[in-house]
């Protein structure tokens, strides 16, 4: 009878520690955040950014996310995902943005990122036509090169040049959109065209400045020969 009872009591013993140890896994362990990151970590005041989180859990229980903006500002986009889309405050300053991730064992990690709010930017200016390595022909005469701000509104525009080949040829004030007549009669060869803008920054008494540059080439009137 006891050759019977020992081994039972010993598979008996084995089994319950199997058990216990969960074939090695612990479903008291934490989610795992390997980084915190965004599609840019300055941003406009009128802009938006979108955060993203990588995280895992070591026994392959599902996640949940849920993202806090601690200083203000909105989410734009659903609750619960690995991403999330923030909208900032008007005011500028440092941010921070904190996502929680949360397994099935309700175990949790937590992880933040700050991101830079700014009022000030760079004009991007954009040359709609002529378009980069056009062939314009003189006896045309007049060419209307159009240009515009893309990234703020003609408000905040103070003023807007072009220039060919350095030379001044126009200039437009409080006006994000305009356009500039150039006189190509006479003329041949390749030519510089540069558009410059200067944006009023919303700090008192600054600017900010950029500009972009094409180049046409234009084709001189050829005379006939006389028979």
């Amino acid at each position: 009878m006891k050759r019977i009872l020992i081994p039972t009591l010993f598979f008996s013993i084995l089994f319950m520690g199997c058990d216990n140890l969960n074939l090695g896994k612990d479903s008291g362990q934490k989610p795992i955040i390997d980084r915190i990151f965004a599609d840019r970590t300055t941003i406009l005041v009128s802009d938006t950014a979108t955060i993203y989180v990588e995280a895992r859990d070591l026994n392959e229980e599902s996640l949940d996310y849920i993202w806090t903006a601690l200083d203000g500002g909105t989410f734009v986009t659903s609750n619960g995902l690995d991403f999330i889309r923030w909208k900032p405050p008007l005011t500028p300053g440092f941010y921070t943005i904190r996502c929680r991730v949360n397994n099935e064992s309700n175990e949790s990690a937590i992880k933040e990122l700050d991101i830079q709010v700014s009022n000030v930017t760079n004009p991007i200016v954009q040359i709609l036509s002529p378009a980069n390595d056009d062939f314009i022909p003189a006896s045309i005469g007049t060419v209307t090169v159009h240009a515009r701000v893309a990234n703020v509104t003609s408000g905040l525009v103070d003023s807007m040049k072009c220039f060919v080949d350095n030379s001044l040829i126009g200039k437009v004030t409080n006006n994000g959109d305009a356009t500039f007549d150039w006189a190509v009669a006479g003329l041949n060869g390749f030519k510089s065209i540069k558009v410059q803008a200067w944006t009023r920054a919303l700090i008192p008494n600054t600017t900010t400045t950029d500009s972009t540059k094409i180049s046409v080439s234009i084709e001189g009137t050829v005379s006939k020969r006389r028979p």
